[in-house]
């Protein structure tokens, strides 16, 4: 099994810290003990994706990074970027989704490569309509992908 992390980046405008966080990583742990994937897949953005990736990391659970494109991670603050740079050395194998630098929609086309690389899409999502969770969420469902959801 194959498993595609989504998620926003904060919740309560805290990006990993909180009892919110502390609960989400709980239940991401119960379910990737429970479904064993071979591997995950891992967008890399702030928030739950570099706390899965973390998760996996910590559980030995061999994760993909998939970036939507080059400098993905440039204007973050330096403790997050540090953090990404450390999971990158980690991970499985890096796959730059999109050639070149930023533009919006290659955040969409890496939501659609994770869907589209995996049997299972875990996510932590609060349901608000809008927003690269919510896109990648509803992809999911309309490919046929089980979805399983964490709500913060």
């Amino acid at each position: 099994m194959r498993i595609a992390f989504t998620g926003h980046r904060q919740i309560n405008g805290a990006y990993d810290l909180g009892p919110e966080w502390q609960k989400i990583c709980e239940a991401t742990v119960e379910h990737l003990t429970r479904l064993n994937p071979e591997y995950c897949l891992s967008g890399m953005a702030v928030g739950y994706d570099l706390i899965a990736s973390e998760i996996c990391s910590a559980m030995m659970i061999p994760f993909i990074a998939c970036v939507p494109y080059v400098g993905h991670h440039l204007k973050w603050p330096e403790h997050a970027q540090e953090k990404y740079n450390l999971l990158l050395s980690k991970a499985r194998e890096t796959v730059i989704v999109s050639p070149g630098g930023y533009a919006a929609y290659k955040n969409m086309i890496r939501n659609h490569y994770l869907v589209d690389n995996s049997d299972l899409v875990l996510g932590c999502f609060d349901g608000r309509p809008g927003g690269g969770t919510a896109e990648a969420v509803n992809y999911a469902k309309k490919v046929g992908r089980w979805v399983v959801i964490i709500k913060p």
